[in-house]
């Protein structure tokens, strides 16, 4: 909490505080996901991309929201990549006043939506403005479906595609373009590209574990195929009409791929998605390796380690902010008060 004192007065280092705060917590879902629960996450991207722009520059990316798990998948991306600490997305402003996670989340600079439009369009381009001044790689991500899929919702989706004459999704619900077209604008020129995700586990064996959070909690193992497609941002149209139908186009395209991968487990097979890399398989090999499976009982040491290192960080950082403070109040007694 002590952390919120100094961003009046200096942002950049409040941000960096909390960069290590915020790494301690969602640490803990990483922790929890790859070595108490051993979740496999195989990557499908291109691989030069990967190496060359991945973690390395301001993002915002969209994916499907299927899962009970899909809020531990992109945290364990991020810390796979290094930037754990400047994860943000996208929340319900309910979340906001969530005991503990809801602390967390205003501190590390969510973005918080009410679900009324007219009062979100001018919170969102105000807060995406303050997050691209970021000094470090900052990642924001969204749920353009606004609510995980289920059945019901899965039906009221159909039935106002139906009323729009949109094309009707068999695995995903309808984006919600306003909040999509809305976040662009402040964007362009500051975030280089859109980190398009298409998430998908196999449940059709009997062996495989459906991920729910409860076999999350017990420990079993689960695999998870993530295809991510970088796209330049400024290859996005600049009229919100187009801008609508893109974020359409990438949910009918996500909506093939996931019928393949039901159908063959693979991504491209019956999907007609059309890549350059398709053919050339070694450029979607993973790019993050499978995690070596830790014993579970190392969980706790994981957790004290991680705190031990945070805690350390930040008394460093404040040391170095208390002194140079100690080093202006001399200057000012003694140079400026003459």
């Amino acid at each position: 909490m002590g952390s919120i004192e100094i961003k009046p007065f200096n942002v950049h280092l409040f941000r960096s505080i909390n960069y290590y705060l915020v790494y301690g917590l969602y640490g803990q879902l990483a922790f929890l996901a790859e070595r108490w629960a051993s979740i496999e996450i195989i990557i499908y991207a291109d691989k030069q991309q990967y190496d060359k722009y991945f973690g390395k520059e301001h993002a915002f990316s969209i994916s499907n929201h299927t899962y009970e798990i899909d809020w531990f998948l992109v945290p364990l991306l991020t810390e796979n990549l290094k930037l754990l600490g400047n994860y943000k997305c996208f929340a319900k402003k309910a979340l906001r006043f969530a005991p503990a996670l809801g602390w967390v989340l205003s501190l590390s600079e969510n973005v918080f939506l009410e679900r009324s439009f007219e009062k979100d369009r001018i919170e969102i381009q105000r807060q995406v403005t303050r997050l691209l001044d970021y000094k470090s790689p900052m990642w924001l991500h969204m749920y353009p479906e606004g609510t995980r899929f289920t059945p019901t919702k899965h039906k009221a989706s159909i039935e106002f595609a139906k009323e729009k004459n949109l094309e009707q999704l068999k695995h995903h619900l309808q984006p919600r373009t306003k909040g999509f077209v809305t976040s662009l604008p402040p964007m362009k020129g500051k975030i280089p590209a859109i980190y398009d995700f298409l998430v998908a586990f196999k449940t059709d064996n009997p062996e495989d574990h459906k991920p729910t959070i409860i076999n999350l909690i017990q420990g079993k193992s689960l695999t998870c195929h993530i295809f991510i497609d970088r796209i330049p941002l400024e290859s996005i149209p600049d009229n919100e009409s187009e801008q609508e139908q893109f974020i359409r186009d990438l949910f009918i395209k996500k909506d093939k791929m996931k019928e393949s991968f039901i159908q063959t487990g693979d991504f491209f097979k019956l999907s007609e998605v059309k890549d350059t890399n398709h053919s050339k398989r070694k450029n979607y090999l993973p790019s993050i390796e499978p995690n070596i499976l830790v014993s579970k009982y190392t969980l706790s040491y994981d957790l004290l380690l991680s705190n031990e290192f945070t805690l350390w960080r930040i008394k460093i950082r404040f040391y170095k902010y208390r002194i140079f403070s100690s080093i202006l109040h001399n200057y000012k007694q003694n140079y400026c008060n003459v």
